[in-house]
């Protein structure tokens, strides 16, 4: 049963969690692109790719673009409004969110005219330079892979090293 004092807690822990649960969901969603569709796109042909492509750029897109917003707002108010008496915690917050933020401008200023590209060609009929925007898409992917496994390792670490204070009582 919870208690009255940890109750009263609850609302200012609910934008940790959510802020941990978004960053953990673009790192975790990142790894799965990173290790088991690039790949698979790398080997593909002209048509084949661009048919992919077409495929799970909106999918991915619909995935993604919540889960920015939820990590950026909760980033904000745990550094903004909730700033933790752990000069540690607030370090690694900050820490993290840089590397958000640079995973989100690879995404936004790099994949998504790539994307806007990719969704416009003819799969009968592929860019003479296709398979140099492939490399340069999977390229700024690694990049995006990298810092999401590093922002989402920095986050956790005030979690997972931290002192349980109820157990020094």
């Amino acid at each position: 049963m919870i208690n009255s004092i940890q109750w009263k807690t609850l609302p200012a822990k609910m934008p940790n969690f959510v802020n941990v649960a978004a960053v953990g969901l673009l790192a975790g969603l990142s790894f799965g692109v990173q290790f088991g569709v690039v790949p698979v796109l790398n080997h593909l042909g002209a048509a084949h790719y661009i048919v992919t492509m077409q495929g799970i750029i909106p999918t991915f897109t619909h995935a993604v673009v919540p889960l920015m917003f939820m990590g950026l707002g909760t980033f904000l108010v745990r550094l903004l409004w909730l700033r933790s008496p752990c000069r540690g915690m607030q370090f690694w917050t900050l820490i993290s969110f840089g590397f958000f933020l640079a995973g989100a401008w690879i995404t936004i200023r790099g994949h998504w005219p790539l994307n806007n590209q990719v969704i416009q060609w003819q799969p009968q009929n592929p860019p003479v330079d296709w398979e140099r925007l492939r490399q340069q898409w999977s390229e700024l992917n690694f990049w995006r892979f990298a810092v999401a496994q590093v922002g989402f390792l920095a986050l956790l670490v005030p979690f997972v090293f931290a002192r349980n204070r109820s157990l020094e009582r």
